[in-house]
């Protein structure tokens, strides 16, 4: 299974990516694919030790924590962010 995933604002200067796509095995769910992203880039466990400053849509669909589990649809569009602040 194929997804395209898109990096925003600190991550993509933690992964020197702005995106990529990446093959998972089939069933593969959004914690699955945190899991493989935080073995590929190091960097980005610093913000991903707090959930909730994460932003990530699938298919343009945000994703909350207690979505984790959701199975990832071939050719997928996947953006990991950092949630804005401001006021």
């Amino acid at each position: 299974m194929r997804a395209k995933i898109s990096y925003l604002s600190l991550l993509r200067d933690v992964t020197q990516v702005k995106e990529e796509i990446l093959e998972l095995p089939d069933g593969s769910t959004i914690r699955d694919l945190i899991f493989h992203l935080l073995k590929k880039y190091d960097g980005l466990k610093q913000f991903f030790e707090q959930e909730e400053n994460i932003l990530i849509t699938v298919n343009g669909e945000v994703i909350s924590k207690m979505e984790m589990d959701k199975q990832i649809k071939d050719n997928s569009d996947i953006i990991i962010g950092l949630p804005p602040f401001g006021g």
